[in-house]
């Protein structure tokens, strides 16, 4: 898979919704993208897992919680 880096600024306040730590932040946007992708129909529950460096399942159990 090819990958792209991708640089956003946000306000501190609104990364502070998240409530994660910071070193967590990444990981979390990445999910929270995934899902969307999912929800829209846009990617299979699959690809959201490669997305995520998980299993099919482990993507699944995620999404139910």
């Amino acid at each position: 898979m090819h990958t792209m880096s991708v640089s956003i600024d946000l306000p501190s306040d609104l990364l502070g919704t998240l409530d994660v730590p910071r070193a967590s932040v990444e990981r979390q946007l990445r999910e929270l993208i995934a899902f969307e992708l999912v929800r829209e129909g846009r990617i299979s529950t699959g690809k959201g897992a490669d997305l995520l460096k998980m299993t099919k399942q482990e993507f699944v159990q995620l999404l139910a919680t």
